[in-house]
């Protein structure tokens, strides 16, 4: 396991959170930091919303972030995870997650 991870995360939020509770270390919020933590030499980026929050209570996002999604054109990537989270989508986005699909494909 000693690999380079490169994360992309296209998100809303950064998902850098310390949150969790009981034996529950990974979570919607705070999966990247324990990704991290495990895993010290990842490469990080965050593709952003304008209207996204980049601070934590450390300080801002430490990682490289944008919102501009073209960069994505620059990368190769070896495995793509694509999660929706309903809950925090509305019904009327669903256009755009199928364009990004599209797009990936």
């Amino acid at each position: 396991m000693n690999e380079v991870l490169k994360v992309v995360n296209i998100d809303f939020h950064h998902d850098y959170y310390h949150y969790f509770m009981g034996g529950d270390i990974y979570n919607c919020g705070n999966w990247l930091r324990r990704l991290v933590e495990d895993r010290p030499e990842t490469k990080v980026k965050w593709i952003r919303r304008e209207d996204s929050q980049i601070s934590s209570l450390e300080g801002d996002f430490p990682f490289e972030n944008t919102t501009n999604i073209k960069v994505l054109e620059l990368d190769k990537f070896e495995y793509i995870f694509i999660c929706k989270s309903p809950e925090w989508t509305p019904p009327h986005l669903d256009i755009k997650f199928n364009e990004f699909i599209d797009f990936i494909l």
